[in-house]
């Protein structure tokens, strides 16, 4: 039978399956030549299956918004494409050089800087390649001045801030950079006299948003 006159078999044609990448256990809405949503995994994860055409994507929990011309089977990014996190998915390796690791919540990560009035930073192991900024997201942030956005020395920790932007309560801070292969992104803390200084962080990435 020809597929002419058969409407479910041109609909299955005009078919494409879209892998959506977004916020953990986020609701993404679409609207466009179509409308609807796709419910998302912990690891911000998620598929459907929609017509070819024109829409916009929208994340429930990071209100991120983007739109895309959807054509073929692809992947659709509600959320910057060179993430370290983003609301609840911690997509790079992110450990302390000292202190207590990070608290991991379901739309932040909160980290306590270090008591023994010492630098400390929250290394990540990227040394930026490809990209000349970093942007971090901070809903709340009590530090004093003495919470950073690096991008310096991978092996000392609080011996230059020449590579800095300083982070802002409840703010986003970008921080632009110049590539050096022996350096890495980081965010740095000062706990000035054990002042009980942190972060919590939603959103840290290289790159445009």
């Amino acid at each position: 039978m020809s597929i002419i006159g058969n409407p479910l078999r041109l609909l299955a044609l005009q078919t494409v399956t879209v892998t959506v990448l977004g916020a953990k256990n986020e609701v993404v809405s679409y609207t466009g030549d179509g409308s609807g949503s796709i419910t998302l995994d912990a690891n911000g994860e998620g598929t459907a299956n929609i017509r070819k055409g024109t829409y916009t994507f929208t994340g429930g929990v990071s209100g991120y918004s983007k739109a895309y011309t959807v054509n073929a089977s692809m992947t659709v990014y509600v959320r910057p494409v060179a993430c370290i996190y983003w609301y609840g998915v911690k997509l790079g390796t992110i450990t302390p050089s000292t202190g207590s690791s990070p608290t991991y919540y379901d739309t932040y990560f909160q980290w306590n800087f270090p008591s023994n009035s010492d630098y400390a930073a929250l290394r990540t192991g990227n040394n930026g390649s490809g990209y000349s900024s970093v942007t971090v997201k901070t809903t709340t942030c009590n530090m004093g001045g003495y919470g950073f956005v690096t991008y310096h020395n991978a092996d000392s920790p609080g011996t230059s801030w020449s590579h800095t932007a300083t982070l802002s309560n409840n703010g986003t801070v970008t921080h632009n950079y110049t590539y050096a292969s022996g350096y890495q992104i980081r965010i740095s803390g000062y706990n000035y006299k054990s002042r009980g200084y942190y972060t919590r962080v939603q959103e840290w990435y290289l790159g445009d948003r």
